[in-house]
């Protein structure tokens, strides 16, 4: 090829590569954009005291199910700015310390979320190394631009939580891994150890995500490829790559070495954790002896702990501590815009076809999209699809692919089917904003409530709208029902009341969607009196707050 004929292929390139990289300013910009408008989610300010906590002190002994990463990235901006770990009875108290101090709450909030931009960037950055390389850069631009649309990725984009850290640190895990199938080099493995380390200290839902990812895909690359593996060889190259995963999480706990559990969390854990090491034996002398990263492995026994025992959760009217199988389906199919659900389930069937005629490294994307679903199937723990969010970059990879080989077809009714989606997704996307995290597609959005809450819905990120309505009407008092962790005294809300059986309310009461549709002190009152029962369920509220929070006004 010429020097003539490069020279197109080289400017469409460039034209690919700048188009993806406004796509990402242009999704960086919207997030930002709504880091004043939401106050905290429940969350938020425990991963704040944790990673303040590291920062500060170089401890991390607050409640330990989460690994550090993401929690530091958040700390880090608060600590830049001064702020330091201040006493504190409990993780959420030092939370909303940090973050009311010096009466300066929105800006240290803020500053908290833009620590977790940078993961954005990387999650960004690859989808479009890996679908460029695989696809193509038409492909990789497409990729980075469905992405950079998706409400639920916008919304956890802009929190100072884990999920994002770890969406984008499985991509470049899952591309590694990959990598090494092709190549089987020291290289490849060592960057396989240290995204599958880096992946792991961001959250540990790494573990099974990318566990169940790489046997999922080694099944067909060792059919389609029937090579001999040089034993000794791959042995090396893993156990470098274990060695530098080890060194990352180690490095991530500072190197400490510190036993698995103290005497006194023994003392004070449930029943089947001190069973277990209430008698002195091997089994307890194993727990309490200092180990490398020896928190990281409590970290790891807590979660289990924590998905056996389930978590109270809500789908389709419904609530349950013990979850169902098929809550992450139902979920991915109502906080995803369809347009984007149908390019991407298109893509994966193109991708699954191309598998049967060997081509593994296409099929890649698609295959560990389906190994994250799975595997999350008997999960008990069913409160978001922030905890599948990792999925999405795959789907998109999956759906630029499919825009591109579309476009290449050149068919004009493929193609106007594919701009109807993109376009489906623009309108989606756009019309979502600021509440992409309580956002629903056409098939929830009527009735959002009836299908999921929690962090899909209301996680209390809409304090601050209530706050500043009931400033413009004066409101004398108020009687909050509110799902939140935020100290509330940090707000200038009304004076506080208490809605009785025996007298009717005076003033306003705000109602969550958890405290009318979970079990709590609302429930609860409407269980205690059910004279008061109708005054809730029949009348129609005085005005919604956002999208999570209804306001009644009693005379």
């Amino acid at each position: 090829m010429g020097a003539a004929d490069q020279t197109p292929a080289i400017t469409s390139r460039r034209l690919y590569a700048a188009g993806s990289i406004l796509a990402a300013a242009f999704m960086c910009l919207r997030i930002v954009l709504t880091f004043y408008v939401f106050t905290q989610t429940y969350d938020e300010p425990y991963h704040i005291a944790h990673g303040m906590q590291w920062l500060s002190n170089g401890e991390y002994r607050y409640e330990g199910e989460h690994t550090p990463l993401a929690r530091i990235a958040a700390a880090v901006p608060l600590y830049l700015a001064g702020q330091r770990q201040r006493g504190a009875d409990t993780n959420t108290a030092l939370g909303n310390a940090i973050l009311g101090e010096g009466s300066r709450y929105k800006r240290n909030l803020a500053l908290a979320r833009s620590g977790e931009l940078p993961f954005v960037v990387l999650a960004l950055a690859g989808i479009w190394i890996w679908a460029r390389r695989t696809f193509g850069p038409r492909a990789a631009f497409f990729s980075v631009l469905l992405f950079s649309l998706l409400p639920p990725v916008l919304a956890h984009g802009g929190l100072a939580t884990t999920d994002m850290a770890v969406t984008a640190a499985c991509v470049w895990a899952f591309y590694a891994f990959s990598r090494f199938l092709e190549e089987r080099t020291l290289k490849t493995g060592l960057a396989l150890g240290f995204w599958f380390g880096f992946a792991v200290i961001c959250k540990l839902s790494a573990i099974p995500f990318l566990g169940a990812g790489f046997i999922f895909l080694l099944t067909p690359w060792f059919i389609h490829t029937r090579q001999t593996l040089q034993k000794a060889r791959v042995i090396r190259h893993l156990a470098a790559a274990t060695l530098v995963s080890a060194l990352v999480i180690w490095a991530c706990y500072r190197f400490a070495v510190t036993p698995v559990f103290t005497e006194n969390e023994i003392e004070q854990s449930s029943s089947n954790v001190a069973a277990l090491l209430e008698k002195p034996g091997l089994i307890r002398t194993i727990a309490t002896t200092p180990i490398p990263a020896g928190r990281f492995i409590h970290a790891i026994v807590q979660v289990t702990r924590h998905d056996q025992k389930g978590h109270k959760a809500y789908l389709l009217g419904e609530q349950s501590a013990d979850g169902w199988w098929y809550f992450f389906p139902v979920v991915l199919a109502i906080k995803t815009p369809l347009g984007f659900l149908i390019l991407a389930l298109c893509g994966l069937a193109v991708q699954f076809i191309r598998l049967r005629h060997g081509e593994w490294k296409t099929a890649a994307p698609a295959i560990f999209a389906i190994a994250i679903l799975l595997v999350v199937l008997p999960s008990r723990i069913n409160i978001g699809v922030r905890h599948i969010l990792p999925i999405y970059p795959l789907l998109a990879i999956a759906a630029g692919y499919f825009v591109d080989i579309s476009l290449r077809r050149a068919r004009l009714f493929q193609t106007i089917f594919v701009f109807a989606c993109m376009a489906w997704l623009c309108t989606n996307s756009l019309l979502a904003h600021p509440d992409y995290l309580a956002w629903f597609n056409e098939i929830a959005d009527a009735h959002p409530e009836r299908f999921s809450i929690d962090s899909d819905l209301d996680w209390g990120q809409d304090l601050g709208r209530l706050t500043q309505r009931l400033q413009e009407l004066h409101a004398p008092s108020v009687a909050p029902y509110i799902f939140t962790s935020a100290d509330l005294r940090q707000f200038a809300l009304p004076p506080a009341t208490q809605i009785r059986c025996d007298t009717r309310p005076t003033g306003y009461v705000a109602l969550s969607v958890n405290a009318v549709y979970l079990d709590g002190p609302f429930r609860n009152f409407l269980l205690s009196c059910p004279s008061r029962n109708d005054e809730f369920t029949l009348t129609m509220p005085f005005e919604q707050i956002g999208k999570s929070i209804m306001l009644y006004r009693y005379p």
